[in-house]
């Protein structure tokens, strides 16, 4: 099944949907989940592609440390994940709260290095919203969140943390989230110490109306001061949806304008994704990413196309396409704002795996 529409709550409660109580007494509870995935990932192109387990390598270096071309090859490469998520009552209402999440790639994609994805402690309550602090999503994240809904391709256009945080779960962080009877309202202090960051707030705010085929309206406002030449960043986002992923028909929008201080540049980041999940199990998922300097200068554009098989509730195949968008999909932004591009074509790939959830 694809994964929900992500609400506020997933970011406090992002535990695996299968994960096992290991206790459970007096209101306190432990829970472990977690996911193992094996994928044969093919490149179709001799430009480096990491966005994967560094499955591709263009430039390489041989035993005697001299730098060498490789040619990329398809390639298989396993993955496994493991979270714990534990909660305790503190009275009136109110609760302790922990979670933490981990990845690491098999030894031959990414040596075999643990990925901290979560890892956060705060204050639960059953009126009053949460408070937690640590590494996590933005409150901007939960506005943009509407797309992203793929399991290997999606959600790579966006500007989260002005491009110099660690995507959209960043460390540092202290997020009060509230949700409750569809109105939705986060806020989010992201403290200094990540890549350059020296301090930045995000706000959200979204209604869900309906609940057969729910449409949501998110907003959101973030701002960084990152170290460098232009040390200002600010962005605004918008998320639109209908439905609810991989549970009959799903659509999604998402928006994301960033301005960047004393350039009179900015980024705009468009995701549309559009999917039908069947209650055999079966789900499709399509989408276009696309990343904009001065409107005019890509840094991405591709289309994603995704299936997923739910054999079982722990079990799923998963068929994912990418497929760029003019003669170049790919580049980046160097200190000076200006555009370098890859190799053109090099986002061109697909991905076939099985993922095992616990």
């Amino acid at each position: 099944m694809f994964k929900k529409v992500l609400a506020v709550a997933v970011m406090l409660a992002c535990g695996s949907a299968s994960a096992a109580t290991v206790y459970n007494k007096d209101g306190t509870s432990l829970a472990v989940g977690g996911r193992l995935q094996a994928n044969f990932n093919s490149v179709f192109s001799d430009a480096e592609d990491d966005s994967y387990g560094n499955r591709c390598h263009r430039h390489a270096t041989d035993a005697d440390g001299e730098d060498y071309y490789a040619e990329c090859k398809a390639g298989l490469s396993g993955v496994a994940r493991l979270n714990v998520n534990a909660r305790t009552p503190i009275g009136a209402g109110f609760y302790a709260k922990a979670f933490g999440e981990w990845q690491v790639s098999a030894e031959t994609s990414s040596n075999g290095k643990f990925d901290t994805r979560y890892a956060y402690v705060g204050f639960d309550s059953d009126n009053y919203g949460a408070l937690v602090f640590g590494q996590l999503e933005s409150a901007m994240y939960n506005a943009l969140s509407v797309t992203d809904v793929f399991e290997e391709y999606g959600f790579s256009a966006y500007n989260l943390g002005a491009g110099e945080a660690d995507s959209e779960r960043q460390e540092g962080q202290i997020v009060y989230n509230l949700d409750t009877n569809g109105v939705m309202f986060n806020l989010s202090y992201q403290t200094a110490g990540l890549k350059g960051v020296e301090g930045g707030v995000a706000v959200s705010a979204g209604y869900t109306y309906g609940e057969t085929l729910p449409l949501s309206v998110r907003l959101g406002y973030d701002y960084y001061n990152v170290t460098g030449a232009d040390p200002d960043y600010q962005s605004f986002g918008l998320g639109l949806s209908l439905g609810n992923a991989g549970d009959g028909f799903y659509g999604a929008f998402g928006y994301q304008m960033t301005d960047i201080d004393r350039t009179s540049s900015h980024l705009n980041s468009y995701e549309a994704a559009l999917g039908y999940g069947f209650d055999n199990g079966l789900g499709f998922m399509a989408g276009y990413q696309s990343n904009t300097f001065k409107s005019k200068l890509f840094t991405v554009s591709q289309v994603v196309l995704e299936s997923t098989y739910d054999i079982n509730e722990q079990f799923k195949a998963i068929a994912s396409a990418k497929f760029g968008v003019g003669h170049i999909d790919n580049g980046y932004l160097d200190k000076t704002h200006g555009i370098q591009y890859s190799r053109g074509r090099d986002h061109d790939a697909f991905s076939v795996g099985l993922q095992y959830n616990f």
